[in-house]
């Protein structure tokens, strides 16, 4: 009994890390150890240093690891050597890690690829905490959501004042419209305006933040109305066979009312609206359009059925199993959907010279941003083929191209603006192949765990449509730019998404897979 009560214990502590990570996320305050420079510039991505998060992270990790082998003795299991799709899905991403571990004999820079790599392993451990977490997908993805609220409220501020503020605390730098080097928004016929970069680095890291967070606040919105009555805690029970499985205990709702909840929502997603116009992030702008646009679609064409909770003491609801009641062709004209039209309006009518701005490469501003990107994507290609098959080691694209050419200012030195690209370039064929493995092996995992739903395009009500849906949201954001691989930041914020999506409607809760 002492045991369960430890291990119960373990695992509070543990999802109330993982909520506060969830929260805090987008704070970068930073430790930074070692500093260095290419050509008298500060060189951003061979920066050494500790992430406020991240160092939360590997507490929760810990908590995870010490779970994870008291389930284990507890439970007296062996390890057994059978190919299950778990141990199988385990083994991929040992083998990629092992892979990008490696790449530091090969890499230019020892340092930076030893911290990609580890960032990369802690990106993979986010990801297995959360789709084996105990807490429910309401619970993940409210906590998520509402880190948004304060880095909407900055970004707003940054636009209105024109300038932000420092604070290391926060990991806050300061930027002006008027220093070289600041993103800004600009052209002879209306000057120079900030785009704001709320806690974040860049812009566009915001904008993507944004645009995800947009996507999972839409989730959060169409949560069976039925089942927010109830509040889920799962608790973990012991198998004979491997480690536990989630069950489902229901207790009594407390806290707001559905009504008043989704009153704070509205008043989120508008916030998240506003400030992601602010960053004047056109992949993010674009982004979030598609999402509109084919959530009114499924609004259009889902049946109008409204998915019945699971029986007193089951599982985890089914929540998107059957696409929540859209109402038909009227379905689409949801609050959520109302808001971003109008908000979008209204800022695009105020603000149009500065859009225009950004879609029509008139400005020197964007013609430069433009030929830097297309000059990025010959490098990559040249650097592709140079390495083609094992990569130039994990993080290490910029410092190959300080090799090939050493005569640049320090400040262009850039990854290529393409996740897909630069993944090409820093891990070759060998990385592709193995992380290939990794997804599908990820799919035959979940599939046996979540869900029996079968897959049809033309079927509106089928979750694969979303899976689909939620990834191609996430492929458009990664095809303009390269954070999410090059970035810290970015590394967890994927792990997060794709467990977000992941843990939707899961018809069994997904079990913690075996050794």
């Amino acid at each position: 009994m002492e045991k369960v009560h430890a291990q119960f214990k373990l695992e509070s502590i543990l999802n109330l890390l993982l909520r506060l990570f969830l929260f805090i996320l987008p704070w970068q305050t930073i430790w930074i150890y070692q500093e260095k420079f290419l050509n008298g510039a500060k060189w951003q991505y061979g920066t050494m240093g500790w992430y406020g998060s991240e160092i939360l992270l590997w507490v929760c990790i810990f908590i995870f690891m010490a779970f994870v082998f008291a389930q284990v003795k507890d439970t007296r299991y062996k390890i057994q050597m059978k190919a299950e799709k778990d141990r199988i899905f385990l083994g991929s991403i040992l083998l990629f890690l092992l892979y990008s571990f490696l790449s530091i004999f090969w890499s230019v820079d020892v340092d930076v690829a030893l911290q990609t790599s580890l960032r990369l392993m802690e990106a993979f451990f986010l990801f297995l905490m959360l789709y084996t977490s105990s807490l429910s997908f309401k619970q993940l993805a409210v906590c998520f959501v509402a880190g948004s609220v304060l880095p909407s409220v900055l970004g707003i501020f940054q636009f209105l004042m024109q300038t932000d503020f420092s604070l290391t605390l926060l990991g806050l730098s300061q930027h002006l419209a008027s220093v070289g080097g600041t993103s800004v928004v600009g052209s002879e016929s209306i000057g120079r305006w900030l785009r704001v970069y709320g806690p974040f680095p860049n812009p566009n890291i915001f904008g993507g933040y944004l645009a995800l967070a947009f996507v999972i606040a839409l989730m959060v919105y169409e949560k069976n109305p039925a089942c927010d009555s109830v509040e889920l805690v799962e608790i973990r029970q012991a198998r004979k066979d491997y480690i536990p499985i989630l069950s489902g205990l229901r207790l009594p709702a407390q806290g707001w009312s559905a009504f008043g909840g989704k009153i704070i929502l509205y008043g989120v997603i508008a916030l998240q609206i506003t400030a992601l116009f602010f960053s004047f992030s056109r992949a993010g702008w674009i982004a979030v359009g598609v999402t509109v646009f084919f959530y009114c679609l499924i609004g259009v064409f889902a049946k109008a059925e409204t998915p019945p909770c699971p029986p007193q003491g089951g599982i985890i609801p089914n929540l998107f199993s059957k696409i929540p009641p859209l109402r038909g062709a009227g379905g689409c004209f949801t609050p959520p959907v109302i808001l971003f039209v109008l908000l979008t309006s209204v800022l695009t009518f105020i603000f149009f010279p500065l859009v225009q701005t950004r879609f029509v490469h008139q400005s020197s501003l964007e013609i430069r941003s433009t030929e830097d990107r297309v000059s990025g994507y010959r490098e990559a290609v040249e650097i592709f083929k140079e390495h083609f098959f094992v990569g130039v080691g994990a993080g290490n694209y910029t410092a190959e191209l300080y090799q090939l050419n050493p005569t640049l200012p320090g400040y262009a030195y850039q990854p290529v603006h393409n996740v897909g690209l630069l993944f090409l370039a820093e891990f070759g064929i060998a990385g592709i192949i193995l992380i290939l493995v990794v997804l599908l092996s990820f799919w035959s995992y979940h599939q046996s765990q979540v869900t029996n739903d079968k897959f049809s395009i033309f079927n509106f009500q089928s979750l694969h449509v979303w899976y689909v849906l939620c990834a191609m949201w996430y492929v458009f954001l990664a095809f303009f730019d390269h954070y999410f691989l090059s970035s810290y930041v970015g590394l967890v914020l994927t792990a997060t998404y794709f467990c977000l999506v992941f843990r939707l409607s899961p018809a069994n809760p997904p079990s913690v897979p075996k050794v």
